[in-house]
């Protein structure tokens, strides 16, 4: 189950948040993997033209997620941290133009 709030006006602000129930790896359910729930957020501020600044956190409470588990547990991403620069076209206004 997953879910996403975000916020659009100067600056764009997101959290997006994952939820699992533990499942089996394989198909005689013999490598459980344990449910998890996870949130990241995202940040974007324009700083020119066709340019934003972005800055997001994933995983930001650091939970261990278990992507697979044949035979060896092997974990998800832990908490990381991006930022960088985005160009694209300018935005455009939801305002009517005058």
């Amino acid at each position: 189950v997953s879910t996403q709030i975000a916020w659009n006006g100067p600056s764009t602000i997101a959290v997006q948040a994952r939820w699992s129930s533990m499942q089996f790896d394989d198909d005689v359910n013999q490598f459980p993997l344990r449910g998890y729930f996870v949130a990241d957020a995202y940040f974007a501020h324009p700083i020119a033209a066709g340019v934003d600044l972005t800055l997001a956190v994933e995983n930001m409470f650091d939970r261990r997620i278990e992507a697979s588990a044949t035979p060896v547990i092997t974990l998800g991403q832990p908490r990381s941290f991006r930022a960088g620069v985005r160009f694209g076209r300018e935005r455009r206004s939801s305002k009517p133009p005058s």
